[in-house]
């Protein structure tokens, strides 16, 4: 079955997809890096969870931010200054840290779970807070 783990596992091998047991289909999307007006990025979302409805099929969407895997790592030890690099990154989260691929197995589970079973249609920021605001953390100081 899915679990937090498994799911972890998966963002952390950077697999696109992995297995689920319930009907919830969750699109992996880089809205936050990639999408000019977020709100006509999710519109997609919306829509196949319209047209999937009448299957009973439930459809969201999680949007990580900047999650600690191998492959970001990577990207930044590209960087001149790796740790100085990481750490002006991590200063635009209101958590000040990078996600986990923990965390976002958690919401994908949760998102798969009949706990979720009211929630369709939308799109799920796993972004420490990132998209709440546009600064860094040392304003708030």
């Amino acid at each position: 079955g899915l679990t937090a783990e498994s799911a972890a596992l998966a963002i952390a091998a950077e697999i696109e997809e992995p297995r689920l047991e319930q009907a919830a289909l969750l699109y992996r999307a880089q809205i936050l890096l990639e999408a000019r007006r977020p709100r006509e990025a999710l519109d997609p979302i919306a829509q196949a969870a319209v047209e999937l409805s009448r299957d009973g099929i439930r459809v969201n969407c999680y949007c990580p931010h900047t999650i600690r895997t191998p492959m970001v790592e990577g990207l930044f030890a590209k960087a001149p200054d790796p740790e100085e690099a990481m750490a002006k990154h991590v200063r635009t989260a209101l958590v000040r840290r990078f996600g986990t691929p923990r965390e976002v197995g958690n919401l994908i589970c949760f998102l798969a779970s009949r706990e979720a079973a009211y929630i369709n249609g939308v799109s799920i920021p796993i972004d420490g807070g990132t998209l709440a605001w546009r600064g860094t953390v040392d304003q708030l100081s």
